[in-house]
């Protein structure tokens, strides 16, 4: 083996570690998202952000529904998929900040949108929905 090889193999190797670090930290940072649900408000943290929010304090409520096609079959002619709707939800605050919750970060996504529908109705708090024009353009067509 000469050096060059040995080289590059110390290099690639290096490479492999520091996305395993960063991989690691990568992962810990997800981990440290929390959201609370309270009767006035929710608390919520991520990363070194933690925020009280109150209920009263909500100017808008955004959702954002999307979709894409998963594929089942992908052939020339013949292109069967599930279409799947994905909606995301941005609080926005009165003094701006905005709160992003989706399916990726919240695990109990439908009952924290119940919630937020409640609260949007009881304290009339606008929402807006904001839709791909793409979804199921297909289907509108025929």
């Amino acid at each position: 083996m000469d050096w060059r090889s040995l080289g590059a193999f110390a290099a690639l190797c290096a490479l492999i570690a520091v996305g395993g670090i960063w991989l690691c930290f990568w992962v810990w940072s997800t981990r440290s998202f929390a959201l609370r649900i309270h009767d006035n408000g929710f608390e919520y943290q991520n990363r070194n952000r933690k925020d009280a929010v109150l209920w009263r304090n909500i100017r808008a409520i955004t959702e954002y529904t999307t979709c894409e096609k998963l594929p089942l079959l992908n052939l020339p002619l013949l292109n069967i998929g599930i279409d799947r709707l994905n909606s995301s939800y941005m609080v926005t605050t009165l003094d701006g900040k905005k709160y992003e919750f989706t399916p990726n970060s919240i695990e109990k996504l439908p009952a924290l949108v119940s919630v937020l529908r409640r609260k949007a109705r009881d304290l009339d708090i606008p929402w807006e929905v904001v839709s791909d024009p793409q979804c199921f353009s297909d289907q509108r067509d025929a």
